[in-house]
C-alpha cells in the first residue's frame, strides 16, 4: 500500500518515527538525505520541509533515503566474447570495451555495462534495446548498412530491410545470434 507525503513537516529522527503520511515501499527510490541539499534541509528541531520535486518517498528497512533501483549489469553470453563486445562498441559508437575478470564489458552512456562471457555450448540467444537520439540512429543506421549486415523491422525477423516507424527502429543481430533493437522512442510513449 502506497502513502504519500502530505504538504505538514514531518520528523526525521529514525524508521521508527516515519509517519503515516510518508510513502513506504521496499523495492526503490530517490536518495540518501545527504544528497538531498539543498531541496530537503533539516531545521534545529529536526523537521523536515517537503520536497518540491516529490509526492512521495520511499524509505529502505533501515530508515535510509536510497536511490532508485537500477540496472547496473548484465552478463552475456557469446561464442566469442572479445568479437562480440567489440561489434556492439562499434556500431553503437561507444567507447572500446574493457576486460573485467572473465569478461569483457561495453558500458552504455546510462551507465550499464553489458559484460560479454565466453560460453562454448549452445545457449539462447536474447534481446537487447537501446535507446537513442535521431543523430545516433543515423550514424549506427549507417554503420550497419555499411557492415552489409541484414537488419528488420520486427523482433521476429519477418520484415527484412526495413525500419520500424515507431519513432524509428531496427533490429539486427550480433556475432553470437542476439536480437539488438535500436529505438529512437519508446514503446508505449
Amino acid at each position: 500500500m502506497r502513502r504519500t507525503v502530505s504538504s505538514e513537516r514531518f520528523p526525521l529522527t529514525g524508521a521508527a518515527d516515519i509517519p503515516e503520511s510518508l510513502s513506504i515501499s521496499p523495492i526503490s527510490f530517490w536518495w540518501r538525505v545527504s544528497s538531498l541539499r539543498p531541496s530537503f534541509e533539516l531545521d534545529a528541531s529536526q523537521q523536515a520541509r517537503p520536497l518540491p520535486m516529490a509526492d512521495r518517498l520511499d524509505v529502505s528497512y533501515n530508515g535510509e533515503y536510497v536511490v532508485p533501483v537500477q540496472l547496473n549489469h548484465t552478463i552475456i553470453p557469446a561464442h566469442d566474447k572479445e568479437a562480440s563486445a567489440w561489434f556492439l562498441a562499434e556500431i553503437l559508437g561507444l567507447k572500446p570495451p574493457t576486460p573485467f575478470g572473465p569478461f569483457v564489458c561495453v558500458e552504455t552512456a546510462n551507465g550499464v555495462s553489458l559484460d560479454y562471457s565466453h560460453r562454448a555450448g549452445p545457449f539462447e540467444p536474447s534481446h537487447y534495446a537501446f535507446l537513442v537520439t535521431e543523430d545516433e540512429f543515423d550514424a549506427i543506421f549507417a554503420r550497419v548498412r555499411e557492415r552489409g549486415l541484414a537488419y528488420w523491422a520486427d523482433p521476429g525477423h519477418t520484415q527484412e530491410g526495413v525500419i520500424n516507424r515507431h519513432g524509428r527502429g531496427f533490429y539486427f543481430d550480433d556475432p553470437s545470434g542476439h536480437n539488438m533493437e535500436v529505438l529512437t522512442r519508446p514503446y508505449g510513449s
